[in-house]
């Protein structure tokens, strides 16, 4: 009886613990973060790339009015050389180089930096950090309390729900990768007002790191919460470490058919915008899926795809049957 009692009061415990955000941003599974550094870092990509605005503008859409035209305006002309020379170098240096694979190791350095003060560190190269600790205190002066609020105002409008879904969604993940969350894993989101061209990518190394950009006016709807658990879960699709993209390669290679590289993030995208619709539903929200407002993975994005997936959702399709099933329609065209 005594032992029951003990397991009775630890449940209540934990329960207790995850009524509400232990801190600030915290949710169980996931930690938002709002670094200077790595707002800035994605703020003189963009500005040097125009990436993320053009495929905005391919969806036809824009990024949101957040009030930085007048603060553009304002800039001193020696304040807006020092900026450009900032732009520059990224434009001659770094734009060629992808924000998630090649300069991943960058974004991890960003984060070990002091926000307050001067950053010391030269590993990539004494000319970076002088442009950097040059362009900081504009960026500081000028931009980053916008920047800083509104990043944490987009959370704001969201951390909530994700706080009242993420198990419900955690297990569905789970159970439509065929894989299982790591045990005391939560996964860092940094927020930054510019980002990738896609608005949001994640990594794996050396920890599981997501980035969104708020300005993407997706971003101000439920799009924001799919997309922290699309990214997340790519935790459950890691190469080497996902039943459903091994599945689908071994097969594959059964069938000596090409493999269907984007397959396996298709499956991921609709199935987690499904769960996602599903669970907001409860709430009376509607939710629009980003593979459809996203127009991503329209070559894998068919009805057949969509009614195979509905199948194994619902638990009328094991994952195998799914994939080879999957396999037929793409080997029928």
């Amino acid at each position: 009886m005594k032992s029951f009692w003990l397991v009775a009061f630890g449940c209540f415990v934990q329960l207790s613990l995850l009524a509400q955000p232990l801190q600030y941003g915290e949710t169980r599974y996931f930690s938002f973060k709002n670094n200077f550094w790595i707002n800035l870092h994605h703020f003189l990509y963009q500005e040097a790339s125009g990436s993320q605005l053009r495929h905005l503008q391919e969806d036809g859409m824009t990024f949101l009015d957040i009030g930085e035209a007048p603060i553009r305006k304002g800039l001193s002309q020696e304040d807006q050389e020092i900026l450009q020379q900032a732009i520059s170098y990224y434009t001659k240096k770094l734009v060629a180089k992808d924000l998630r694979t090649d300069l991943g190791q960058m974004r991890t350095w960003f984060r070990k930096q002091p926000e307050n003060g001067q950053i010391t560190d030269t590993r990539f190269t004494r000319e970076f950090t002088a442009i950097l600790n040059r362009v900081a205190p504009i960026y500081r002066s000028n931009f980053w309390q916008l920047h800083e609020s509104h990043n944490w105002e987009i959370m704001d409008q969201h951390i909530e729900r994700i706080y009242q879904i993420e198990e419900a969604m955690i297990r569905k993940m789970e159970e439509m990768s065929a894989n299982v969350w790591p045990a005391e894993t939560k996964v860092r989101v940094d927020l930054t007002t510019y980002g990738s061209w896609s608005s949001a990518y994640s990594s794996s190394r050396p920890i599981m790191n997501l980035v969104i950009s708020t300005i993407d006016p997706g971003h101000e709807t439920s799009e924001f919460i799919e997309t922290t658990f699309h990214e997340g879960t790519h935790l459950l699709y890691l190469f080497d470490q996902s039943p459903v993209r091994d599945e689908i390669y071994n097969q594959a290679e059964a069938r000596e058919m090409d493999f269907p590289r984007g397959l396996w993030h298709a499956w991921l995208f609709y199935l987690c915008g499904k769960a996602t619709q599903e669970e907001l539903a409860a709430f009376d929200e509607s939710h629009q899926l980003t593979i459809d407002t996203k127009n991503v993975f329209s070559n894998y994005n068919t009805p057949a795809l969509r009614t195979i997936l509905d199948r194994y959702y619902e638990g009328k399709l094991d994952m195998k049957e799914a994939v080879k099933t999957l396999l037929d329609d793409l080997a029928s065209k």
